[in-house]
Parts: structure tokens; sequence; C-alpha cells
């Protein structure tokens, strides 16, 4: 890898780190991240044209660098990557921010989100996995039912929302990562993250990363008020255990350890508290809601 690097971007590199699942070096004190990518140079380069307007208004992004050809991705036989040079320490992000950075910049070449379908098959392709084993990874086993629970009602929302939303789409740019141990803070960073969508799913993300790492701090709804959201499909984002999906694969592929969905478990009440107060906060706002059909959230 250093002489792949060494050649396409003229850059000398002494060693090369790999930890927590992420791949860097140093140079003159910068560190630089190798990301493997999938997406495609026009893709790319609507991000950074978003990465830049975000680093001019004082958000830190990282910053891709270009190679000696003048292109952001590199080929490297059946792969793809990219180098981002890290411009901040992790700073904690608020809801204030993700909506300022909602309104800037929008490009219909970045990737929307298409979450019914990607929603459906993360549920799918968990559910198939699991059924393979026996008496491994108990805590999977006794809670992804409750979980898959929750799925179920987050799809049935978003079906509902999907039939019956307005023409007009209501999206902007959000910097979207399903790793909660870094989604809001260092994953923020990370310009491979940002995305073309809805910010209902950004918003959502966010009340769940606090409820599960930090605390909920409920005047923070307060925020919504002065935004155009729609608390239907906010609900339904809210619904869908992402972060938990998201650490069971991980757990499923060795990376993380079983006991990582513990905090999903423990910290179920916070969960289910939030659920309710928004509920009786925005009920009449709520379309499609009958209680009778809904997961208990006694």
């Amino acid at each position: 890898m250093k002489e792949i690097i060494s050649e396409n971007y003229n850059l000398k590199i002494e060693k090369i780190y790999n930890k927590n699942d992420e791949m860097y070096f140093f140079i003159n004190d910068c560190k630089i991240i190798i990301k493997k990518v999938s997406i495609n140079e026009p893709e790319i380069t609507s991000i950074v044209e978003i990465s830049n307007k975000l680093y001019e208004n004082n958000y830190k992004i990282n910053t891709i660098i270009i190679n000696k050809k003048g292109e952001y991705i590199t080929k490297i036989k059946n792969e793809k990557i990219v180098l981002m040079r890290e411009n901040t320490v992790v700073e904690k992000v608020n809801l204030a921010t993700i909506l300022i950075i909602y309104k800037i910049g929008i490009n219909d070449s970045l990737m929307q989100q298409r979450s019914i379908e990607n929603y459906s098959m993360i549920v799918d392709d968990i559910e198939q996995k699991i059924i393979t084993y026996n008496k491994e990874l108990q805590n999977i086993q006794n809670s992804m039912d409750y979980f898959i629970g929750l799925a179920e009602n987050s799809i049935q929302l978003l079906n509902f929302y999907n039939k019956n939303k307005e023409t007009e789409k209501n999206t902007g740019v959000i910097i979207n990562s399903n790793n909660i141990r870094m989604a809001f803070e260092k994953e923020f960073y990370n310009p491979l993250n940002i995305q073309f969508g809805e910010k209902e799913l950004i918003i959502a993300n966010y009340f769940k990363w606090k409820i599960y790492t930090d605390y909920i701090d409920f005047d923070e709804l307060e925020e919504l008020k002065k935004e155009k959201v729609n608390y239907t499909l906010l609900l339904a984002y809210l619904l869908f255990p992402n972060f938990y999906f998201n650490d069971v694969k991980m757990i499923m592929e060795n990376k993380i350890d079983e006991k990582s969905i513990n905090k999903y478990i423990s910290k179920n009440k916070n969960y289910i508290c939030f659920l309710k107060y928004y509920l009786n906060k925005y009920i009449d706002k709520i379309d499609n809601f009958n209680k009778k059909s809904w997961i208990n959230l006694q």
C-alpha cells in the first residue's frame, strides 16, 4: 500500500497504521486516512463540492486529497481508494448543527437514501443469518424479535408515508453513519458520509445516538418548531433500530464483541420514555397511528 500511495500521490510514507477498522498514516504531523470506496468520480466530486462549502463555513470536515492525475479516486486492481486529511479532533455535534448543514447546497448527483428498500433488506439479511446460530450469540437471539418488531413498524409507517407524501421533495444535505461509536463525532467529519436525503432521518439518528451514548436533552426538540418537519416520517425513522442492526452485523463479522449490544437492551427504557414523550407531544401531527397495532411501548 505504501508503494501504491507513493506512486499515485507523491507522498513518502514511513508507516501505515491499522487501528479500530481505520487505516492511516502521518505526513508532517497531519493524519491521512485511507478509505476504500465503491462510489464513482462524479459522485465524489459532488461530495467534495459540499465538503468544501462546509469547511468554508467553519465545519472542519475532512479534506479529500487529489492524486497525481487530478482525480479523487485511485483505482487499485479491483478496488478504489481515497485519501482524506483529518482536519479536526472530535467535536460533539448538536441538533442545531445538523439543521444548518441540511440547508447548505444541494446536488442531485449525491447518493439518495432509499429507506424502505434498504430497511427491508437489512431486516431480511439479519433474519436469515440469525437462524444459522444455535446457542451462540444468545444476547442477540434473545433481543432480536423485539428489534425486528420495531423495524417492521418503522417500515409500515415509511410505506404509508411514501404512498401519501406530497410530490415536492423535502431533501437536503445530511451526514449519516450507522456506526454508533462515531456517528455524530468522528464519522460526522467524514465527507464520504455526506448524502442527499431527508432531514427526518438524520434528526432521528441523532436522538437515538444521544439515548444510547449520552443523555437526551428534551429541550432540543423545541428546535423542530423552527423547521418544516414531517412528524410521521420522523417517528418512522425513530422506530428503526439501525444502530442495533449495524452492531449485530459487525458482531457476526467478528469485528466487535457481542457485549456491544448491551446498551440497546439496558437503555431501552430510556428509548421508550423518549418515544412516549414524542408521541404525547406530536400525536396530533402523526398520521396513521393506531396504538393497537403497534409494538408495546409499556
